[in-house]
């Protein structure tokens, strides 16, 4: 789990990798069975990735070193959790990243491919 705010409801959105594959819970859908168009690429261990979700009008797609691999829809929502970096529950320890992180950043704006 890279980062996330609260699993099992409406109102998630996280982000890591389930069975060495990238994915996104998102909204009222959770990784490993929830609605992708695109491509799950694989995350195999002792490599860095550059990972960049971009949500905007409804479509979230995820890019996998500068490659869009995957888009899942979804519709206007609120989390109603705390955002955390490194898991996505302060409940849920199971879930915690085991890994490193370099340069996370959040921003407000849309990035396309070739930001």
């Amino acid at each position: 789990m890279i980062f996330g705010s609260t699993v099992g409801t409406n109102q998630r959105f996280y982000g890591g990798a389930k069975s060495n594959v990238w994915d996104l819970g998102l909204q009222g859908e959770g990784w490993g069975n929830s609605p992708a168009t695109g491509t799950l690429p694989a995350a195999n261990l002792n490599a860095w990735y550059r990972l960049v979700y971009v949500l905007s009008s409804g479509v979230a797609t995820v890019y996998v070193n500068g490659v869009s691999c995957f888009t899942k829809n979804y519709t206007s929502f609120t989390l109603n959790d705390d955002f955390m970096i490194g898991t996505n529950s302060s409940t849920l320890t199971g879930d915690a990243m085991d890994g490193m992180l370099s340069d996370f950043q959040i921003w407000d704006a849309e990035w396309t491919q070739s930001d």
